[in-house]
């Protein structure tokens, strides 16, 4: 490259445009990786959202389960059970 002083004017003033348009195409591919970056942050959110989603949901229905589970008494035997309950013999 000449040495700037070489240059005239006009010259001077195309290398500048040229530069600044180089900059500007540039600072466009920056904004649309920007963007780009930032469409797929927000889906992995929405993503990692709707696992905890699930994740508590299933908590939850474990919960409920459990829940569930303590609210039935399991008789292994039937028949002692309503006997002590002095129901007696239904036979």
């Amino acid at each position: 490259m000449k040495e700037l002083c070489h240059f005239n004017n006009e010259e001077l003033i195309g290398i500048i445009n040229n530069q600044q348009l180089t900059i500007t195409k540039a600072m466009a591919v920056i904004k649309i990786n920007k963007k780009a970056i930032s469409d797929a942050l927000e889906k992995n959110r929405a993503l990692l959202k709707e696992i905890g989603d699930i994740k508590n949901s299933r908590m939850t229905a474990k919960g409920i389960d459990k829940m569930a589970m303590g609210q039935f008494e399991i008789i292994e035997n039937p028949r002692t059970k309503l006997n002590n309950m002095g129901i007696g013999d239904l036979t």
